[in-house]
């Protein structure tokens, strides 16, 4: 079996893990088999958000490559709780807090730029309005980092998509109207579960 990996990602709060639940539902009443990679930042040893570093990017980064390659060809659908790409924008936020030189930058993103070639599609949830974001202890609630971030990953996916063939889908729109999009998106790049 050949996995399809699809990358779910966008800034906080922009929906992305009850997105994938809901593609993960539709598709397993479909006879897809699915696996679902959830945001390997939770797992970070280190600060993360606004106050994160190289080293807990760092760590991040190679978790993420592991966790997809230890998933890869075990389920028809593989969708990931973020992926390299927007991983990359904070570590590139992090990269250039501390001055790392612009080559050691070119040389992350060739690296991380490489191994995103691996997924089948990008869908990249645009944020919605929020008034308030609810703090769950573990994400940030500012709104202006959350700006911030979702233009950095956009920057990143943009470049990525100038060098790659992999599609990416910009998704917006409430629960519901994010959730046909997704769907319409994924069901083109599947092929039929093998029985």
């Amino acid at each position: 079996m050949v996995s399809k990996k699809i990358a779910v990602t966008g800034a906080q709060y922009s929906g992305k893990t009850t997105l994938i639940k809901n593609i993960s539902t539709a598709l397993k009443k479909r006879g897809y088999s699915v696996c679902i990679l959830g945001e390997v930042v939770r797992d970070c040893p280190f600060p993360i958000n606004e106050t994160t570093s190289v080293k807990a990017q760092d760590w991040v980064l190679e978790e993420q490559k592991r966790r997809e390659d230890e998933l890869k060809d075990k389920c028809d659908v593989i969708l990931t709780d973020r992926c390299l790409l927007d991983n990359f924008a904070y570590w590139k936020r992090a990269a250039e807090r501390i001055g790392l030189g612009e080559k050691e930058i070119r040389l992350g993103e060739t690296e991380v730029f490489n191994h995103a070639n691996s997924y089948s599609a990008i869908l990249f949830l645009q944020p919605f309005e929020v008034k308030r974001i609810e703090s769950d202890k573990f994400r940030s609630i500012d709104k202006e980092w959350r700006e911030e971030m979702h233009k950095r990953i956009l920057d990143v996916i943009k470049k990525f998509s100038k060098k790659s063939k992999v599609p990416v889908f910009y998704i917006r729109g409430d629960e519901r109207k994010m959730f046909e999009q997704a769907m319409k998106r994924v069901f083109a790049i599947l092929i039929p579960p093998s029985k």
